[in-house]
């Protein structure tokens, strides 16, 4: 990622990068602030990786010898060739089932009308549900190597693998790059790495996805790639080498996702316990040498107006803007010196400046919250950088903004990069609560509301900054999931759209409880938080739809009921079909449009 550093430095102590033909800079990162302060924040994190999906950044990556992996098939035998890797038990179990028709391998995601799971660890079909695969046999057969054979007796197998050394040639892949959909999940994998142009890539190819990503990788020097669906996974090119074959547990038939309300649900809670990071220590992630979309001068723009808070990579493709990220890449990972070098851990300044702002400026904004409350918050927070012998607030201003950059000395061009990029949304932070302090300090007249003006200004720094932790649930109960209200529908479904369209930007996630004796999840919305259920959603396959998506499962529903006014139009619905009510936080609206039969109980939103 060659970048031309001037001698001199400005007052946040960046370089002055000078931007080359198409290359990044300084410039670019500091307008693209916000997005990389929370590319940073969501990596590795489940939760806000699901909330920012369309991911724009690539890491190297590394993890340690003697780490835990598992892999879902239908078969005893070891892999020896590509697969893939799932960081959970409960991910890879998904898999563990037998192939049931399909070619040799049988791995392949399905590719029938409206039947179209998140490829996992073991890319099995899901259990009862009904496609037709993809991968061509001799294909299937090249890839998959010693797993393509071996045991066929009608039963499905949990492998255990544990890395034998280091894996230190792995690339991740931000957001949700292993996200199947139309909606931008896989643009920088397709559109950079696989250097596709739209037209010639398919969400749900993702055994030919994970071929071409290894063999990229074979000449770029890359062992794995690194992504994120409903849970982490590692498409791992060979697994001759650096991995060990543990065990391989046959699973009981009555057993699994699917085919009780125990496995499905602690699937998804599984998920949840990785909202704020990987844990283990499993994975470390090589922030100094970040390569993103967000440092080049590339149109992001999404051509979906709708959907314009998620960038996309489709304009910039026709260009050859792209060309030089991926050579940027490319040489990145030739050279190895990412391996050599310490690095800084971003994430960890990151962290510091969302912990110290985050509840305190969602705080400020709330209607019970005091003129004289604000004041005090700000003054707890403003206080050290503050010297009240000479109040200087410019001076002020750039000490608050450099705090917690203090303990990092960028050494990489990324360093140099995110210390712009941090320092920009420290900045803003800072700058705007002085502004509120002097504002709530004046006593003329004819200020009018000052109180008021000065939330509309911390509102105003809440929705740039679009920080994930302010649409946390919080602790659920034990019999609870906590559900992200970001979905990834499937984009073919005009019914599913129309719907997705109608929904703010700004909701609030919540706990889904678990109710065993009818197999039904039930997630309601308090109404006295004064939440306006806004209808249906329309129908499509309960895998077109993550985990972690706002959907109401209704698995074995009865015909007789009815949401939002909408039945199950036949008996082939009672699995495929799912209905939600979207949750739209507006002060204004209070009714609900829920209509139903039977018992429903409402589960109240946190935080």
């Amino acid at each position: 990622m060659p970048l031309s550093i001037g001698a001199s430095a400005v007052h946040d102590q960046s370089p002055l990068l000078t931007q080359t033909y198409n290359g990044p800079s300084i410039e670019n990162a500091r307008a693209n602030a916000p997005e990389i302060f929370n590319a940073i924040h969501s990596s590795m994190r489940q939760w806000g990786s699901s909330l920012k999906h369309n991911g724009m950044s690539f890491f190297p990556a590394r993890v340690p010898k003697g780490t835990l992996f598992y892999h879902g098939t239908h078969t005893a035998e070891p892999v020896e060739g590509m697969e893939w890797l799932a960081f959970e038990i409960e991910h890879a179990e998904i898999f563990a089932h037998p192939r049931r028709g399909h070619g040799p391998g049988g791995h392949g995601p399905g590719k029938g009308p409206g039947d179209h799971p998140p490829g996992g660890p073991g890319r099995g079909r899901p259990p009862n549900v009904s496609m037709d695969t993809h991968a061509k046999p001799e294909y299937d057969r090249k890839i998959h190597g010693a797993s393509g054979g071996g045991d066929e007796d009608g039963h499905g197998y949990l492998h255990t693998y544990r890395t034998s050394k280091p894996l230190t040639k792995l690339l991740y892949i931000d957001g949700l790059s292993a996200g199947k959909t139309s909606m931008g999940t896989l643009d920088s994998t397709d559109y950079i790495v696989r250097n596709l142009s739209p037209a010639s890539t398919e969400p749900n190819d993702d055994w030919i996805r994970a071929a071409d990503l290894c063999k990229i990788g074979e000449q770029w020097g890359i062992e794995g790639f690194l992504r994120m669906e409903a849970g982490f996974e590692i498409i791992l090119c060979s697994f001759k080498d650096g991995v060990e074959f543990l065990s391989a547990s046959r699973r009981d038939e009555k057993s699994g996702f699917g085919k009780d309300d125990v496995g499905s649900f602690e699937y998804v809670r599984a998920l949840g316990y990785r909202y704020q990071g990987i844990m283990g220590g499993r994975v470390d992630v090589d922030y100094s040498s970040m390569i993103s979309a967000f440092f080049y001068p590339i149109n992001l723009t999404n051509p979906d107006a709708s959907r314009s808070e998620l960038p996309r990579l489709t304009t910039a493709s026709e260009t050859d803007d792209l060309r030089r990220i991926r050579s940027d890449l490319l040489e990145l990972f030739r050279g190895e010196e990412y391996a050599k070098r310490e690095t800084i851990n971003w994430q960890n300044v990151v962290d510091m400046i969302v912990t110290r702002y985050s509840d305190r400026l969602k705080f400020m904004i709330q209607d019970e919250t005091s003129e004289a409350t604000v004041l005090s918050e700000i003054k707890l927070l403003l206080d050290i950088h503050t010297d009240y012998t000479k109040i200087n607030v410019h001076s002020s201003i750039e000490k608050c903004a450099n705090h917690f950059l203090q303990p990092v000395v960028p050494q990489t061009e990324a360093d140099h990069l995110l210390h712009a990029a941090i320092f920009e949304v420290s900045h803003n932070i800072c700058s705007t609560l002085f502004q509120v302090r002097e504002l709530l300090n004046n006593n003329e007249a004819q200020i009018g509301n000052k109180a008021e003006k000065g939330k509309k200004l911390i509102k105003g720094l809440i929705n740039q900054l679009d920080w994930t932790t302010w649409l946390e649930c919080g602790k659920c109960a034990y019999d609870e999931r906590p559900i992200s209200l970001k979905y990834l529908f499937r984009p073919d479904s005009p019914k599913v759209n129309k719907a997705a369209k109608t929904i703010s930007s700004n909701n609030t996630p919540y706990c889904d409880r678990y109710k065993p004796s009818s197999g039904i999840y039930r997630t309601v919305p308090n109404l006295a938080f004064r939440v306006r259920l806004l209808g249906i959603c329309g129908c499509s396959t309960i895998f077109s739809l993550w985990p972690l998506s706002t959907c109401v499962l209704w698995k074995n529903m009865p015909l007789t009921l009815s949401v939002c006014g909408h039945k199950p139009s036949s008996s082939a619905d009672l699995f495929f079909e799912i209905w939600t009510c979207y949750i739209d936080y507006n002060p204004v609206l209070s009714a609900s449009r829920l209509s139903m039969t039977g018992t429903f109980n409402p589960r109240i939103p946190i935080g």
